[in-house]
């Protein structure tokens, strides 16, 4: 299944990666493919020279507020995404 969506919308799932740093408290940074990716918060973003617009940095806020990690994407800086991720408690 993973295969044919990638296929479907052009994304290369074993594209090669260069450059990989993990910025603390931050994010990371790469390239992959031959373009430059950022995966991180919002300080990165700005630290980087990515704008990022009034409502995307809303939601990152409403979704931290809501106990999720909120995770901006920017590819060849230029705002591309924002993912969210939880950790829930498990009841064991």
């Amino acid at each position: 299944v993973v295969r044919g969506v990638t296929e479907e919308r052009g994304i290369v799932a074993d594209a090669p990666v260069g450059g990989f740093a993990a910025v603390p408290g931050q994010g990371i940074a790469a390239t992959v493919a031959g373009r430059a990716l950022l995966l991180g918060n919002q300080r990165l973003m700005r630290e980087r020279g990515v704008s990022v617009a009034g409502s995307v940095a809303q939601q990152a806020d409403a979704l931290s507020g809501a106990g999720k990690t909120p995770l901006l994407v920017a590819v060849d800086g230029t705002m591309a995404g924002l993912l969210a991720v939880a950790d829930t408690v498990k009841p064991e």
